[in-house]
């Protein structure tokens, strides 16, 4: 069985003065084994054209794939096929012909176990010589210090799961950096509507300052620039535009933004309106961000996913009203202003010029920002951080706890108009106070609650039990009761009827219930929940909430 040299199917698949492992020949006619007969040493084949591991990727965690390559002469010419096989196939031949079988692999079922040999023994033979490379699993930064923003760029990327593939799509360069700072002056005189973009800068500064994630929230009405907003924070990295993929919607599941968090290490995710999210999600991503990575799943499923981003969402309510875990002001940028105002003309010219100009010239800002960061000194960074968290500060705790993540906003922003990659420079600290300040307020939320149950308890009194109350109950049942301590008076409220008024009013009463304990707007109670206390009302027991004199009264001279 002639053939032409070893040495020029060699050199078809990039494989020349590779060893040959002993007992085998490589030919354009295929793969050789030598076997001893009686009547001699004769070649036996196993692939009908020659097939070589020419690539090996090995993962963060250590995973190996594998580029199968081989000769393709079925239709008379010579061309080179290849494919990308985790190492698990590429060690077995029977998966490696049944995944690779389609795409025209020259070997039989038969010859499973020949082939599968083979594969190994030349790629031992040849560690120095077979390619290498790192294979990303996120874009953004690696292990190794580098920072992936294009897939290939400079490393290839593969995600873990499948649906994260469509996500990589939306990070595209177009146009010049100069097209963009041009597009994005137009903001100037727009602070609010510039949030976003600076959201976008600040993503992959926490890994230097190793700061954690956090959530941008900007909300307030439609048609006020919300989503535009986005859009130019989108531009940073990649394609704006509404099909996009870049910028996603909180119409998904738990794992599907798990699956988008997870996608960028150290680039901001996007979620447009919240007001499409089933209930009980916003509250579930707001704690989650913060802390780094997804939930613990077993059965295949995505297990505790690590991210370092920046959430940027959009709402027409604060995402704040639908937290029910403590601390989420800490881990929220919560900015009710419109992002473009409402200079009706102006603001409208304003946010289409930039809309135009994105769309042309977009993908650019970012990899020139974290060029200029990567050859930036980290701990001076950290200690402008540190300084430009004093005056951001303010006069209440809750400012103070998020004072921390709105300096790495600033500290970005700073950071792309020194760097000449934004045009102009950002609000004085003053401004950006004023643009959070409208959260310190609503974020006080344990006595707005509080303000709540006062207003519904004064216009529900007739529905307070008293003991020696011989009225019979109203026709929409007891909410609570009076209890009497000495010439004090104090008021019980059912759990589920004050839950359910609260909801009603945009507040969750688990966001607020610890808040009351702390600030003794309520008893606690000796048993758990320590807030809930067993009292009868009109002779059955039920579980109570007890607001203290100070937080809610009735009759007389503290009404």
């Amino acid at each position: 069985m002639s053939s032409k040299p070893t040495t020029d199917a060699l050199a078809l698949l990039g494989a020349a003065g590779w060893d040959i492992p002993a007992g085998y020949e490589v030919t354009e006619a295929g793969l050789f084994f030598r076997k001893e007969t009686r009547e001699g040493s004769i070649l036996m084949r196993f692939a009908f054209a020659p097939v070589l591991p020419t690539l090996v990727q090995v993962d963060p965690d250590g995973r190996h794939q594998v580029r199968v390559s081989w000769i393709d002469a079925s239709r008379g010419g010579t061309r080179v096929r290849s494919r990308v096989v985790d190492r698990s196939v590429f060690t077995s031949g029977r998966k490696l012909i049944a995944e690779l079988g389609a795409y025209g692999l020259p070997v039989v079922d038969g010859d499973a176990k020949r082939l599968e040999r083979w594969l190994l023994e030349v790629l031992t033979a040849n560690q120095d010589k077979v390619e290498r490379r790192y294979l990303a699993r996120q874009l953004g930064w690696q292990p190794d210090e580098s920072f992936v923003v294009v897939p290939g760029q400079p490393h290839p990327v593969e995600p873990l799961f499948v649906e994260q593939q469509d996500m990589l799509t939306g990070f595209r360069a177009k146009g010049t950096l100069a097209g963009w700072r041009e597009a994005v002056m137009s903001l100037q005189g727009y602070p609010a509507a510039s949030m976003a973009m600076y959201g976008a800068f600040a993503a992959p500064l926490l890994r230097v300052l190793k700061a954690p994630s956090s959530v941008l929230d900007i909300y307030g009405r439609s048609t006020r620039g919300k989503t535009t907003a986005l859009r130019i924070g989108a531009s940073v990295w990649g394609d704006p535009g509404e099909d996009s993929t870049l910028i996603g919607s909180w119409r998904t599941t738990m794992l599907g933004i798990e699956y988008r968090l997870h996608i960028g290490n150290g680039l901001p995710a996007i979620l447009d309106d919240t007001r499409t999210a089933a209930e009980g999600l916003v509250d579930q991503v707001l704690y989650q961000v913060s802390q780094g990575r997804g939930k613990a799943r077993g059965g295949g499923w995505a297990n505790s996913l690590p991210w370092q981003t920046i959430l940027l969402s959009t709402g027409e309510q604060s995402a704040l009203s639908m937290c029910a875990h403590e601390g989420a002001s800490a881990r929220v940028m919560s900015m009710g202003e419109p992002p473009f105002g409402t200079g009706g003309t102006d603001s409208a010219r304003a946010a289409d010029m930039v809309r135009s100009g994105i769309e042309a010239h977009h993908g650019v800002a970012g990899p020139a920002f974290v060029e200029r960061l990567r050859a930036a000194d980290s701990e001076g960074l950290r200690r402008r951080w540190a300084d430009m968290t004093v005056p951001l500060l303010g006069d209440s705790d809750i400012s103070a706890r998020r004072a921390r993540n709105l300096a790495v906003l600033a500290l970005a922003a700073t950071l792309a108009y020194e760097w000449e990659i934004l045009p102009f420079a950002p609000p004085d600290p003053a401004r950006w106070m004023e643009l959070f300040s409208g959260q310190i307020d609503r974020d006080d939320r344990s006595q707005r609650a509080v303000d709540l149950v006062s207003g519904w308890i004064a216009a529900s009194r007739h529905a307070l039990w008293a003991p020696r109350d011989d009225r019979s109950a109203p026709a929409s049942g007891w909410i609570g009761r009076i209890i009497r301590d000495g010439d004090k008076i104090m008021v019980a409220v059912l759990v589920e009827p004050l839950r359910r008024e609260l909801k009603r009013c945009g507040v969750e009463l688990d966001a607020v219930v610890h808040g009351w304990l702390e600030d003794r707007l309520i008893l606690r109670s000796e048993n758990r929940p320590y807030y809930s206390h067993s009292k009868k009302i009109d002779g059955a027991q039920a579980r109570l909430i007890i607001f203290s004199p100070d937080a809610v009264t009735i009759d007389g001279d503290s009404e």
